[in-house]
Parts: C-alpha cells; structure tokens; sequence
C-alpha cells in the first residue's frame, strides 16, 4: 500500500507537554501503524457539523474516542459519536490520519488517530457519555467554524477542508438524502 508524505504538520504545547500533529491524508489504514482513536466530522442534512465539550474545557472537539480492541475503526466512529454527542450516523468515509507525537522531559511516544467524515442520521435526545457520566455541551456550528472551535491550527483546516469537500460530492449527498428522508428532524442553532 502506497503511504502518504503527511501534509500538514503543527505544534502545540500544553501542560508542560510538546505536541506535534502530523496529517497524513488517505482513503485506506495503512497496515504499519496501530490506530488508538478515532473522530468524525459529523454533518447534518442542513451542512452544519457536531461538537462537543466537556465542561472546564477551553475548546470544542470533535466525537472520538479510544478505539476498543477488536472493534472496526467505523464502529468506534459510531459507537463514539453516540455516546458522546448522542448522534446517529451513517456512511462513514475516511479522510486519513493524524500522527500525534507526545514529549516531555522524560518520554516521547506517537498515537494514531483516524479522521472520519460522516452523515448524522438522527440526532437524539442528549444523554451524559457513559465513560464518563457527564453530559458534554453540544453545538452545530457552520463548517467555517468549526477549526476556530477547534483549535488545530493548519492540521485542522486541512481535515475541514477535505470533510467539506466530500460531505459536497454529489454521490455523498444523494446517498445521505436517501437516509435523511427517514430520519428525525431536529432545530439545530446554527452560527
């Protein structure tokens, strides 16, 4: 399998910790990197995107988890955007990787983490995540929001970008319309 040259690089420091994020674009897992987490850009019919935030949090995120052993990367993807945003959703698509390396004093270590672009079916009644029994904040905001909610930097950009443009492909939409129709309305506060 050909691999990507990662597109974006960023760097962050928080809490005493060096982060690096490193995007790889793709549209299969390579087979050489073990995969801890996985996260969706979660479209509504209306084009708007899903997230969340725990209370005490500076910024949004996006639905995502750790990835359970011998669960499919699209299962943690649904079950994860369940649980924490209390979304269903349907065709899942990925968009790559992110490479994240951790560094402090004394440690250095990577994890691999999916991006998905996904199609909320229905949104539910909002519950408290199971994992954590807190109830996250939930907001829709419009696509060129969503990295300011964010803040990823360049890394974030990119993955919007690339969910934006296949949340756009005509074949995406007609797929979704069709789910759409039988799925719950819900008002959605848009900014």
């Amino acid at each position: 399998m050909k691999k990507f040259k990662e597109k974006f690089k960023e760097k962050f420091k928080t809490k005493g910790e060096k982060i690096k994020l490193y995007w790889n674009p793709c549209t299969e897992i390579p087979e050489d990197i073990h995969i801890t987490k996985v996260y969706s850009l979660c479209f509504t019919k209306y084009g708007s995107v899903a997230m969340i935030k725990t209370n005490g949090e500076k910024h949004f995120t996006l639905p995502g988890g750790n990835k359970k052993r011998k669960e499919s990367s699209i299962d943690t993807a649904v079950r994860e955007n369940y649980e924490e945003a209390t979304i269903k959703t349907v065709d899942h698509t990925l968009l790559g990787y992110i490479q994240v390396i951790h560094s402090g004093k004394s440690y250095s270590y990577s994890e691999y983490v999916l991006m998905y672009e996904a199609n909320i079916l229905s949104i539910e009644e909002h519950t408290p995540d199971p994992s954590k029994d807190k109830l996250r904040q939930r907001l829709f905001p419009s696509p060129k929001y969503v990295n300011y909610h964010l803040g990823w930097g360049k890394v974030g950009k990119e993955i919007v970008e690339a969910a934006v443009k296949r949340y756009n492909d005509p074949m995406s939409k007609n797929l979704f319309k069709k789910y759409a129709q039988n799925s719950i309305d819900a008002k959605l506060f848009t900014i």
